[in-house]
């Protein structure tokens, strides 16, 4: 889990700013009393949503903005009392509602099996980019020269294959989670500072090569753990002429080998690949791990006695008692899944009180695996070159034609979705 500026959230991941009285939410921002939403900000009370700013009180909601009170709904702009993209009268709503019975586990089951399917059928835009130019990617938002980057936003400029550059990060590549006015970077992960090549964990700093887990260091080389140093290597402290003697001769020596200008071996990870993010985006197994260098981390023995059996567990959120935070529940997937599955899991205090407060059915899965659901809903960190699937419009500037626009997307050609250029997706959704 990883929270940014959150308040009372549970089980949510990434850059949670503003984020209150939340559950099971990832990449979201400014919500408040939601739970299973994915990329949306400015919101309340929303369960299961995609992708939606300035929507309250809705359920199973993708691509929408400025929405109320809707259910099931795709692409739409300031609407409410809709279900699955069909408008009602507000009393219409409040009767269709109650005779979907959302609060129920089956209820909600099939009212997802209905959204899933208008999700297939409704066109998309082929890559979520928004005030941005020359970029390609995906969740990218006011920036520009961008090659094959993912979840940019705010002043990203002149990089290439980055995932999560965010606020005037500009002139890097070949980096992870990079922020906050950093520039000149290279083989980076979690980094904030300049001219930082092949180094993690730099938190402040200029010239750092080399170096994990350093706070507001300059000119340091192969360093760990550094606070507020200049001129070392290796953790030892030189003047400023003699590293900027040796530095080079290090570098020259690395170069003769092949090495430098290459990130840290596998073998040198503080941390088995399966317990990383790189699990989540890049799966493998065990033995593809290790046969690349990575450890890997054996599942612990969990010590517990399972005391309420999935099957056993309440159909309908009104018949929750409170007596069942006490309880060990069994995940549906008995760890028989790919998803590093816990087995069971127990509901918190606060977890209960928000859903009987959003009408939600307790969950089925334990938090892994209902992680790893809301992943495999993102878009893979990959691109594809295809041409848009507008068979033709009159009111499209290709006419009754088909539209002949290319672009890269993170949408694979054996994906199901109906994937639209710019202007086709403007012309027709937006």
């Amino acid at each position: 889990m990883s929270i940014d500026g959150g308040e009372d959230c549970m089980y949510s991941f990434g850059a949670i700013l503003g984020a209150r009285e939340c559950a099971d939410t990832h990449q979201s921002r400014e919500i408040e009393l939601c739970y299973e939403t994915i990329d949306s900000a400015n919101s309340s009370k929303l369960r299961f949503c995609e992708a939606c700013v300035s929507c309250t009180d809705s359920w199973l909601l993708y691509n929408c903005i400025n929405c109320q009170d809707s259910v099931g709904c795709v692409g739409l702009r300031n609407k409410s009392n809709c279900i699955f993209n069909e408008q009602y009268s507000k009393e219409e709503y409040k009767k269709r509602l109650q005779e979907m019975r959302l609060g129920t586990f089956s209820g909600l089951k099939k009212a997802k099996e209905t959204f899933e399917e208008l999700k297939k059928r409704t066109p998309r835009k082929f890559a979520a980019i928004l005030k941005s130019e020359n970029v390609t990617g995906d969740d990218i938002t006011n920036s520009r020269n961008l090659h094959c980057c993912f979840n940019a936003r705010n002043e990203v400029e002149n990089c290439r294959y980055g995932f999560r550059l965010h606020e005037r990060v500009k002139d890097g590549m070949d980096a992870f989670i990079v922020w906050n006015g950093s520039e000149l970077f290279y083989e980076a992960v979690s980094v904030t500072g300049q001219n930082v090549k092949c180094s993690a964990f730099i938190w402040g700093g200029f010239n750092v090569q080399y170096s994990y887990n350093c706070f507001d260091s300059n000119h340091i080389f192969g360093c760990v753990g550094l606070r507020k140093k200049e001129y070392c290597i290796l953790n030892k402290q030189y003047s400023k002429e003699e590293y900027e003697v040796l530095a080079p001769k290090i570098i020259e020596a690395m170069k003769a080998k092949g090495e430098y200008g290459e990130f840290f071996p596998a073998d040198m990870s503080t941390f088995a690949y399966n317990e990383t993010l790189a699990q989540d985006y890049c799966p493998k197994t065990k033995e593809e791990a290790e046969h690349i260098g990575f450890k890997w981390r054996a599942p612990e023995k969990k010590e517990y006695s399972i005391t309420l059996k999935t099957e056993a567990i309440p159909e309908n959120i009104a018949d929750v008692e409170e007596s069942i935070i006490k309880e060990i529940l069994e995940c549906a997937h008995k760890g028989i899944c790919k998803e590093q599955c816990a087995t069971a899991f127990k509901i918190l205090p606060q977890e209960l009180m928000l859903y009987m407060r959003l009408g939600v059915p307790l969950p089925r899965l334990c938090p892994q695996c209902r992680h790893m659901e809301r992943i495999r809903l993102k878009n893979p960190i990959q691109l594809w070159t295809r041409e848009c699937q507008c068979a033709g419009a009159p009111s499209h500037r290709h006419g009754e034609n088909k539209c002949k626009e290319s672009f890269q997307t993170p949408h694979a050609p054996e994906r199901p979705e109906i994937i639209y250029c710019e202007s086709c997706y403007q012309q027709e959704v937006a």
